[in-house]
């Protein structure tokens, strides 16, 4: 683990981890809101829920949970308690009566799990865009922010970061005209601009973030925030693969397209 002005970073299993020394209306309408969050949840109390695997078995909640307790298990005996898995749950079909998801378990350090716990609370929530200063003044007059946006944190010295770059630039040609491509870091102006003489990274660039980050409190990198077309934070994602795994970068961009194409 390096140490640095900002902090100390230190990369690990397909990820890095970057450590930053700064700490990190009306009543009326109050009671119709609460009566309406009520009448969801009941709604989805009463409907029994089912989930599928990536091989199309079914089970239910009961053979669900009996699956994810075996697979802690099983990832605890072949690679130690620093190491647990997410759950990746998508909603398949819905009635009146049950609901299905689709799932995978993902496995994952334990710290970028409770990294992701922590993220998810921003979920649902406003990205303030406005008052970011870019790299270059063009690009923030560019920004569209009736489309969707894609943000990616990265640094100059993350390799998983480096890695992504392929992916995110292929992704930023396909959709350029469709969503916003930002590119978030705590690296000074300077670092990035010397970065960039090297390596090709097409997103639109905006450094010295580090508050910004430290806010949402992201130690994990490379990290990803799309939002739709209001702004809201919807999908976060960790790095995509570099194109010498063809397998695993056809099944995770054809994932990460498929949420892209549900924010348009």
């Amino acid at each position: 683990m390096a140490r640095g002005k900002a902090g100390k970073v230190g990369c690990g299993w397909k990820f890095c981890r970057f450590e930053s020394t700064i700490q990190n209306s009306k009543n009326d309408m109050k009671k119709t809101l609460t009566i309406l969050s009520i009448t969801i949840s009941f709604l989805a109390l009463s409907q029994t829920k089912y989930y599928q695997d990536k091989n199309g078995k079914i089970v239910d909640k009961k053979a669900y949970d009996k699956e994810k307790q075996n697979k802690l298990k099983d990832i605890h005996k072949q690679f130690g308690k620093d190491f647990d898995f997410e759950e990746d749950l998508d909603l398949k079909r819905s009635n009146k009566d049950s609901i299905v998801y689709s799932f995978e378990f993902n496995m994952l350090p334990l710290e970028l799990k409770l990294e992701k716990e922590r993220l998810n609370k921003f979920k649902n929530k406003k990205f303030v865009i406005d008052n970011l200063e870019f790299l270059n003044p063009n690009d923030r007059q560019k920004l569209d922010l009736s489309k969707p946006t894609f943000i990616n944190f990265w640094f100059t010295s993350c390799p998983p970061c480096i890695e992504e770059m392929p992916a995110l630039n292929e992704l930023k040609e396909k959709y350029n005209n469709k969503i916003n491509f930002i590119a978030i870091t705590f690296n000074t102006k300077e670092q990035v601009v010397k970065f960039l003489t090297k390596y090709d990274f097409k997103f639109a660039h905006v450094p010295n973030q580090q508050k910004l980050i430290d806010s949402y409190g992201i130690s994990g990198y490379p990290k990803s925030f799309l939002l739709d077309k209001n702004q809201n934070l919807i999908y976060i994602e960790d790095g995509l693969p570099d194109k010498e795994n063809e397998k695993a970068y056809e099944i995770i961009m054809s994932k990460m397209e498929t949420k892209i194409q549900k924010l348009l």
